[in-house]
């Protein structure tokens, strides 16, 4: 029994397949004015799928979607479930190199959502090496590598920082990247008070 409740088909499967129209409805209004395009769930009776609709063609499934309009299709798909969802919500969005797939065409769809995303949360973190991004943030904080060392421009006193004393190097392996948030934690203190 506990399995069956648990399966990808189970109580979760049910409880969203009634909700789809509500889902769909605001995954439109999410991307009303923004793209193009539609994105909308629809169930087969065994899974749900999810779809991308263009003016004038089929409907196709997501997968066969560009990088760019599978990232927005994502970002729309995530913002709605929040939005009729009753679970809490945090109030921190981490976009870790959302925009690799982006191309100009779609580059101002994407930062229309990123205006939305910055209504949904208090504090919303972009990391990307684009420069076309770094023009729409309110903040950015430039890392490098030197010597080893990580180094941040710290923009609120104007003046580089190393990586802690030199206590903590640039990770070279994936499984050492904790060490890298560990460098930014003096930094964090010294973040402006919201009003």
């Amino acid at each position: 029994l506990f399995l069956r409740c648990t399966h990808s088909n189970g109580i979760a499967y049910d409880i969203i397949k009634k909700r789809l129209p509500v889902i769909n409805e605001e995954v439109a209004r999410v991307l009303a004015n923004i793209v193009e395009f539609e994105v909308f769930f629809e169930d087969d009776g065994k899974r749900l799928n999810i779809f991308i609709k263009h003016p004038k063609h089929e409907p196709r499934p997501l997968e066969m979607g560009s990088g760019a309009e599978k990232t927005i299709a994502a970002m729309a798909i995530r913002l709605s479930l929040l939005s009729v969802s009753n679970l809490p919500k945090g109030d921190i969005f981490i976009l870790d190199e959302p925009g690799t797939a982006l191309d100009p065409e779609n580059l101002q769809g994407f930062v229309s959502i990123l205006d939305i995303i910055k209504s949904y949360f208090n504090t919303v973190l972009l990391i990307s090496h684009m420069d076309a991004l770094k023009d729409i943030v309110d903040m950015t904080i430039d890392i490098e590598k030197k010597n080893g060392l990580v180094q941040f421009f710290d923009l609120i006193t104007g003046s580089k920082q190393g990586s802690l004393d030199k206590k903590y190097p640039y990770p070279k392996k994936p499984s050492e990247r904790y060490i890298l948030s560990r460098a930014f934690s003096g930094f964090a203190q010294n973040l402006p008070e919201k009003d």
